[in-house]
């Protein structure tokens, strides 16, 4: 006597029911994957909104970007500072309230000693910093830059570092001298 195979048959509504469980899945898996705002936003503890104006790049990228556009702002930080929690809030809110759609952002402690010195030639270009630069010998973070046609043209750290006369809040700093070249 041969054996007979029962074979089991399945229905169109099983077929589209296994279907649709696996686009379920994928779905989920899509939506569970943190996209790179999001990353940020958990970085920073949701000191940003989740939709915020923060790019990251890293260094190559940052070099390459800041020749794109007219003006392009950098936010350099990291969310063990506690200072640069506060700031990227003040530069995200101040950066939409002057319509910047983006503002690339460079997490410090991704530098490596050799790219922290080449950001310092970059910004001992920049007047009034070699100045500053010679009393301190090291890139000041939490920095906000404004770069103009590939070069740095503006730093938050250069008004923080040689306000003598004023008494500036970091927020008036952001908007009077930052975001003022998107106007």
């Amino acid at each position: 006597m041969a054996y007979k195979k029962d074979s089991v048959k399945l229905g169109k509504s099983a077929y589209i029911s296994i279907l649709c469980v696996l686009i379920a899945v994928i779905i989920a898996i899509i939506l569970l994957i943190p996209n790179e705002k999001r990353r940020i936003y958990n970085a920073y503890n949701g000191a940003l909104p989740l939709e915020h104006v923060m790019d990251k790049v890293d260094f190559d990228d940052f070099k390459s970007a800041i020749g794109k556009e007219k003006y392009t702002y950098v936010f350099i930080g990291t969310p063990s500072n506690e200072t640069a929690k506060s700031l990227i809030t003040t530069v995200n809110t101040v950066a939409e309230d002057n319509d910047v759609k983006k503002v690339y952002y460079l997490d410090s402690d991704d530098l490596s000693n050799k790219e922290i010195e080449k950001l310092r030639k970059m910004l001992i270009e920049l007047d009034g910093m070699d100045k500053i630069y010679e009393e301190t010998k090291d890139v000041v973070f939490p920095d906000v830059l404004v770069c103009y046609d590939g070069k740095i043209v503006n730093s938050f750290q250069k008004y923080k570092l040689s306000l003598t006369e004023h008494s500036w809040t970091d927020e008036q700093i952001i908007k009077n001298q930052i975001f003022k070249f998107n106007k």
